[in-house]
């Protein structure tokens, strides 16, 4: 599932995702093409302790 997403990205952020993971997908309209689509694709990571801060 994983590599089709990858040959069209527009970006390389060096997050992969694997089985298991928890991925969010949002889509939105993308003008520059008929019926375009721009699609986000984001993967919770867990964050370390100490990596939060509990103030923000």
């Amino acid at each position: 599932m994983c590599q089709p997403i990858l040959t069209i990205s527009l970006y390389d952020t060096g997050v992969s995702a694997e089985y298991g993971d928890q991925l969010i997908t949002l889509s939105t309209c993308e003008y520059s093409r008929t019926n375009g689509r721009m699609v986000v694709v984001a993967k919770w990571i867990t964050p370390s302790p100490g990596e939060v801060d509990g103030d923000a």
